[in-house]
């Protein structure tokens, strides 16, 4: 493909098309601003990196399943942290939040411990109401 076939940005000659438009809205320069900010003092944070590889994309993935149990079974961050640091969690209630938030970048054993304590909380909740069938035996 020549360079003229090749698709470009406005205004920059000889580069290519992102596979995506960012958004421009002052909200968005602001989140963009932040989170570059936060890589420089977090060097752990992959969120945003671009060359990061195929066991820190599945980290993400593991962090972000985990953040989906949290907040489907409403556990609270204070009580994830209390049973987490019970069974020999490190991280602080302030840095579990942060991971939760995609702000920090856990090592696999912490993220497994923390997972162990989520998966024993989600044990110990009451299931869930059902609906009864008209057949049910005590109706």
């Amino acid at each position: 493909m020549s360079s003229e076939e090749r698709p470009t940005i406005p205004g920059r000659p000889g580069s290519r098309t992102p596979d995506f438009e960012e958004p421009t809205t002052p909200a968005a320069k602001v989140t963009r601003r932040i989170s570059r900010r936060m890589d420089d003092q977090n060097p752990k944070r992959i969120d945003t990196h671009s060359g990061y590889s195929f066991s820190d994309e599945r980290a993400i993935i593991r962090r972000r399943q985990l953040t989906e149990a949290v907040d489907f079974w409403n556990i609270s961050v204070a009580g994830a942290w209390l049973h987490y640091v019970s069974l020999g969690g490190e991280l602080t209630e302030y840095e579990l939040d942060a991971y939760l938030h995609k702000a920090y970048f856990l090592a696999p054993y912490q993220h497994d411990i923390l997972a162990e304590a989520v998966n024993e909380l989600i044990d110990m909740l009451p299931p869930p109401p059902r609906a009864p069938l008209t057949d049910e035996p005590g109706l």
